[in-house]
């Protein structure tokens, strides 16, 4: 991707693997000023969030199909008439990841985008491999018939196994990360790539924290757009990100959802694992 200050190869990784998101931008209740000023101050004028809205959240069926939860591959020699299968589980791959929590104050680093809750068949999403089969055909020479994890054969491509289902798994649990729209004061320091850290007010009717549970947290820029206008003499620069997240503050829970028995409201908690401060600032 390119950004002002030039291209940019970098894996999903390095972009996440941030200790300090550049940015915490919240959403304050607009005109109302701390106790004792009369300005707002410039720090927390530039880090409201003037305007946002939910783009996509997690869709359970399309992760599915695309083997974000799981998937199979088959590598079949096709000289040897052998087949090995390899597995992806997205829950048990989960850690082999950064992901945007990697570093954090407030919640669970093993937060997937699902819940491990078991149907009928003692099964989770990410049991059903089958839902997604790739085939890789590879032509191995194996000298005294002794076959190994990586393939030498002339016209074999190596190392699939190791990065295609990661890779596919990936890129699909990005594309239905939970993704915001959002409209700040302008900053042209900021650009796509970055670690942001976002704070919405908590929408529940009966919330207990201040923060929304949800979508607060840290973000990954994905997209930005720097927007200059004059009007009434004044001229005006506001940036439009879309900011997204891949993981959850808290785990879902594996019991399923809170449910009613009897007139008495049952809630299931999660632990969110311990919280290590250290220098990380958010």
């Amino acid at each position: 991707y390119e950004t002002v200050k030039g291209y940019w190869f970098r894996t999903i990784d390095s972009m996440m693997d941030t200790k300090n998101p550049r940015f915490v931008y919240k959403e304050e209740t607009p005109n109302i000023l701390p106790e004792g000023h009369k300005k707002p101050e410039v720090n927390t004028t530039l880090t409201n969030i003037l305007n946002y809205s939910l783009m996509s959240s997690t869709d359970v069926m399309m992760n599915m199909r695309k083997g974000m939860y799981g998937s199979n591959l088959l590598m079949i020699d096709l000289v040897n008439k052998t087949v090995e299968n390899h597995n992806y589980n997205y829950f048990d791959d989960f850690t082999e990841d950064k992901h945007v929590d990697e570093f954090n104050l407030y919640g669970s680093q093993n937060a997937p985008l699902g819940s491990e809750a078991r149907d009928d068949y003692g099964n989770r999403l990410s049991d059903y491999d089958q839902s997604k089969t790739y085939m890789q055909a590879v032509d191995r020479e194996a000298p005294n018939g002794l076959y190994s994890a990586r393939h030498d054969g002339q016209y074999d491509y190596s190392g699939t196994d190791i990065w295609l289902q990661r890779r596919m798994g990936r890129f699909s649990a990005i594309d239905s990360a939970i993704t915001l729209r959002i409209e700040v004061p302008g900053n042209t320091s900021l650009q796509v790539g970055d670690m942001v850290g976002i704070d919405m007010r908590n929408q529940g009717l009966l919330a207990e924290d201040e923060r929304d549970p949800i979508y607060s947290g840290r973000y990954l820029v994905s997209k930005l757009k720097h927007e200059f206008t004059r009007g009434d003499g004044v001229y005006k620069h506001h940036c439009h990100m879309e900011v997204i997240r891949d993981t959850a503050i808290k785990p879902l829970s594996s019991y399923g959802v809170t449910h009613q028995d009897g007139g008495n409201p049952i809630d299931v908690l999660v632990p969110t694992g311990a919280e290590d401060s250290s220098d990380v600032t958010y």
